[in-house]
């Protein structure tokens, strides 16, 4: 009962917050490849938690990078 309790209250934390670390460090990751690979198209995607900071990384960058994304996929 209390290990569900811990997870029902980090579920709350995480809920409440406007992101957590690992989106802004996917965000950043996205940025590094597009400017590493500046005449690519960009597909971005991850499975569970993965595809959260996909779709998170894919909706916060900048609106020029958004354009070259060809693909966001979120497989859960």
């Amino acid at each position: 009962m209390k290990k569900f309790f811990m997870f029902f209250i980090a579920g709350l934390l995480l809920s409440a917050c406007c992101y957590v670390p690992s989106q802004k460090e996917a965000q950043k990751y996205l940025e590094k490849i597009a400017h590493q690979y500046p005449e690519k198209n960009i597909y971005v995607g991850g499975h569970s938690k993965g595809g959260n900071l996909a779709v998170y990384a894919a909706a916060f960058c900048g609106k020029r990078m958004q354009s070259r994304i060809g693909k966001i996929y979120s497989h859960d």
